[in-house]
């Protein structure tokens, strides 16, 4: 059934509009659309010659099959598209500064009204050139009608200096993760009352201690992963082997500051790796080296590592960085 009328006190005329992938010819899940009794009177008919075998439609088509031009669309097929044409995923700015992907719904080529309001509502718009990780440049309104307001006035519409999106986002992520160690350096370290209670048995010192070791731990793994990865040909992209040595440093060197003796750092450091170590060890066994993990060597104040033997690493992906 495409159409129908609900049983409100005051009754909805709806017809059920699915939504057509331009890309692959394929019918997408729609929604029901509220018109006027006239309209929903003198549109049925049609409606239903247009879908009523939508089911069998759907259940022949397949995800690979070939692009539908817009000029080549059915009026079934293009009135779908413009409802509903499927999501997109665009880079974009932050009114805060920040960068991130973005998905919202497609109403033919047009970002669907209603996505674009929130887009609006909550700081988003879309950058108009980006730069993939291949290096290649991205025009992401190509072939789309993006309004001006929905694009950045900024950084990114010059197509020859287009936004590294990815290596924001790392960026990102790191600043995130350096402002997560200190917050819990702080409070590994703060002389101010704590609240009473505790976190998987600690005090919310204890905690926080033990969170600056984990995190140690996890640079650790970040620079033995990037180590692997070049051994298996790959290369650095957003960031480099020095600049992750670096920050461990940076970081061991302001938790070694804060604790009473070096013995106290290390019995803190060997539970953090002995307990990261015994779950990377068992799943590389259990997987026979397939999952992402990483046993870790001793490290030294100045980055530097014992070696990690080849049962250490993702054995089961020699050769694939």
């Amino acid at each position: 059934m495409v159409f129908r009328k609900t049983k409100h006190k005051n009754p909805r005329h709806q017809l059920y509009q699915p939504g057509f992938n331009a890309n692959n010819g394929c019918w997408l899940d729609g929604s029901w659309v509220t018109v006027a009794k006239d309209e929903w009177e003198s549109r049925k008919d049609e409606h239903v010659r247009m879908y009523g075998n939508l089911r069998k439609m759907a259940d022949e088509q397949h995800y690979r099959d070939p692009a539908v031009p817009r000029d080549k669309m059915t009026k079934a097929q293009r009135q779908a598209w413009e409802h509903y044409a499927g999501d997109n995923l665009f880079d974009c700015r932050h009114e805060s500064g920040s960068i991130g992907p973005v998905s919202v719904g497609m109403a033919g080529n047009r970002i669907d009204p209603k996505e674009a309001k929130w887009m609006l509502g909550e700081g988003w718009k879309v950058m108009r050139f980006v730069k993939q990780p291949n290096g290649e440049t991205t025009d992401q309104t190509k072939g789309l009608d993006i309004p001006d307001d929905l694009i950045t006035d900024e950084a990114g519409n010059d197509a020859a200096q287009p936004v590294d999106t990815w290596q924001h986002i790392v960026d990102q992520n790191v600043g995130k993760m350096d402002a997560m160690f200190e917050s819990s350096l702080r409070e590994a370290t703060s002389d101010a009352p704590m609240p009473g209670g505790q976190i998987m048995g600690m005090d919310y010192r204890g905690f926080a201690t033990q969170m600056l070791f984990t995190q140690l731990v996890q640079q650790e793994e970040s620079i033995i992963r990037m180590e692997w990865s070049r051994e298996q040909g790959g290369k650095d992209q957003f960031r480099t082997h020095q600049q992750e040595i670096d920050r461990y440093v940076e970081m061991r060197r302001k938790i070694k500051a804060e604790c009473e003796s070096p013995e106290v750092f290390e019995a803190w450091y060997e539970n953090a790796r002995e307990s990261h170590n015994s779950c990377a060890r068992t799943n590389l066994d259990n997987t026979e080296g397939t999952i992402y993990s990483y046993v870790l060597p001793k490290f030294n104040d100045d980055g530097t590592h014992n070696p990690w033997g080849p049962r250490d690493v993702p054995w089961g992906h020699e050769g694939t960085p």
